[in-house]
């Protein structure tokens, strides 16, 4: 199964993806997961991107393709995939469409903005194992390690107030079209976000037919 998943930054899309890809047994491809891979490894490219995301903006076309194709391979192909983060451009859409052809479905996920400026502003983040965790619901402090590896929690540059309406703003204008586009073809998948994960999780699996 092809599948795309949208939603804001902050809607829990990446937590969802996990999940529906384990219960489907599919790849998880995270646009935002292999440009943080290139920053942590401090390559030319990652500097780039560093300073990008810093300021909340969506990087080029091209360099988040580039990234994509070389996972979007063989053997994903051929067993089945999640994208998350991408496509975010009607342009983007063609150049996917270019290497995997039609997708099955596109799942969308629904949440109000002041619920995401308060879900990414208490975000903090292992920079060992990736576990997120949120500084107010969790009682973290200053200082706090990751309850699983023992790692640092750090809140991401671009999880400030500031970067997270400019971010929100980038996908109503850039993304939201791809709803209409994907709805058009019969191919959206709407579930409320508000719940917790397991209930959204739950109410996407439903709709896939799982």
């Amino acid at each position: 199964m092809k599948l795309l998943i949208f939603g804001a930054p902050g809607a829990g899309k990446g937590t969802q993806a996990k999940l529906i890809c384990e219960k489907l047994n599919i790849e998880h491809i995270s646009t935002g997961d292999l440009m943080r891979a290139e920053v942590r490894e401090g390559t030319e490219l990652g500097k780039e991107l560093d300073a990008i995301m810093s300021r909340g903006d969506y990087v080029s076309d091209d360099t988040t393709f580039e990234l994509l194709k070389k996972k979007l391979t063989g053997k994903v192909l051929e067993e089945g995939f999640l994208l998350d983060g991408y496509p975010r451009t009607m342009e983007q859409v063609k150049m996917l469409e270019k290497i995997v052809g039609e997708v099955d479905k596109a799942i969308e996920i629904q949440i109000d903005n002041e619920a995401i400026i308060k879900r990414l502003s208490t975000r903090r983040v292992c920079d060992s194992c990736g576990k997120i965790y949120n500084a107010v619901t969790d009682g973290l402090e200053k200082g706090d390690q990751c309850k699983t590896c023992e790692g640092k929690l750090y809140q991401r540059k671009d999880d400030t107030e500031e970067a997270i309406k400019i971010r929100l703003e980038t996908y109503e204008k850039s993304t939201k079209p791809l709803i209409n586009y994907y709805e058009n073809k019969g191919q959206i998948l709407s579930v409320d976000g508000a719940g917790t994960v397991e209930e959204v999780n739950k109410i996407i699996l439903k709709k896939l037919g799982v």
